[in-house]
Order: structure tokens, then sequence, then C-alpha cells
């Protein structure tokens, strides 16, 4: 089912998941008390950090940010926050969920973290990633081998 594939921005499957999200603490939010605001508070301004180093890697190598036309990519982008994940700005997205759990306490909220990873690795991720390998064929496929597509570097045996 490929119709799926590209059609809705990352950024409104974030905003409509941290909703939900939102929407099933039952008015009952910052349940986590003082220690749960400052973790929020730091992954917040992690994930703009990490989202924003991203995108003005995009920009330095004069690339598309757009996320629904992955096939108009003119620069494989591998240095800076892309050295530690494939995905950067989705992993950025993905902390600001984190964010919004945290504040939340420790109930069905967190549902979304997972709800979310799933969706933008099948809908999103997959289809970008086929177009980054027909685009950039063997140079796509090094750069896999050597970076996860969330977080992490592997290990290159020698």
């Amino acid at each position: 089912m490929v119709t799926l594939e590209n059609k809705i921005p990352p950024p409104v499957v974030m905003a409509v998941v941290a909703g939900a999200m939102v929407w099933s603490v039952d008015g009952r939010y910052l349940q986590g008390g003082g220690v749960a605001i400052i973790l929020a508070a730091l992954a917040a301004l992690l994930a703009v950090a990490v989202i924003g180093a991203a995108w003005l890697s995009f920009r330095r190598r004069r690339t598309t940010v757009n996320p629904l036309a992955p096939a108009t990519a003119t620069a494989l982008v591998v240095e800076g926050v892309f050295c530690y994940s494939r995905n950067p700005m989705y992993l950025g997205m993905l902390l600001l969920l984190v964010a919004v759990a945290l504040l939340g306490g420790f109930g069905w909220q967190w549902l979304g973290v997972p709800i979310y990873a799933g969706y933008i690795s099948r809908w999103q991720i997959a289809p970008e990633e086929r177009a980054m390998a027909e685009l950039f064929g063997a140079d796509y496929q090094a750069y896999c081998r050597q970076v996860h597509r969330w977080l992490g570097r592997r290990s290159v045996a020698g």
C-alpha cells in the first residue's frame, strides 16, 4: 500500500500524534513534577538543535528539505548530525514527542512515541531510502552501512 508514502508532511504527523498525546492525559498535564519538566525542556531543546543542525546541513549542500519529494535531492548529506543519524529531523521530532510525553507523566501518551516512529519509518523513511539508493547508489549504501536509521554509528570491521 504505497498510497500513503510521502503524502503527509512529517511535522503534520508529529503534530497529530502530539495532539492525541495531550488529549490522552485528560486535563491532568504536568503530572511528572519538576524533574519531568526539566527533562522535557532538555529533550525539546535537543530536538530543536538537532532539527536546526540538519536543516542547515541541507541548506549548505543546496539540496531539498522537502520530505514529500525525496527524489529531488541533489546531494547526499552525510556530515554534521548526519554522521550520527540518517534521519536527524525525524529523530528531533521524536524527541519533541518524548518531551510531550514527559510532561504528561507516565500514561497512555507514551504510546505516541512508538506510533510516530513506526509510521515515519514505514511511510516516510522507507520511500526516502529507496529514492536515495536510486539517486546516490553505492555512496548511499556505504553511508547506510556506517550510520543507523535513527541514531548511532556502526562499527566498521577493519
